[in-house]
């Protein structure tokens, strides 16, 4: 099992979407957990995408891991092959 971390600080929120969209689509299937370091100090856009906006078919669960990091816990690969 993998877990990953990934530093968005400065992004924009159009920047982080197509991000996520390609990390999702190309992180390797035995990844569990995505740990999303977006920060707060320079505002909550990003948080506030992650945390209320942001869905993605590979993603079952999004916690709250403190004011600057959302991590993203993501189907396994035998969920996801079981989806079919």
């Amino acid at each position: 099992m993998k877990h990953y971390n990934f530093d968005v600080h400065g992004m924009s929120k159009l920047h982080l979407i197509r991000y996520l969209g390609n990390l999702l689509e190309y992180i390797p299937l035995q990844t569990i957990d995505v740990c999303i370091i977006h920060g707060y100090n320079n505002g909550t856009t990003l948080r506030d995408y992650l945390r209320k906006e942001f869905s993605n078919k590979r993603v079952i669960e999004i916690q709250n891991m403190g004011a600057g990091r959302t991590l993203l816990r993501l189907k396994t690969e035998k969920e996801i092959y079981h989806d079919c």
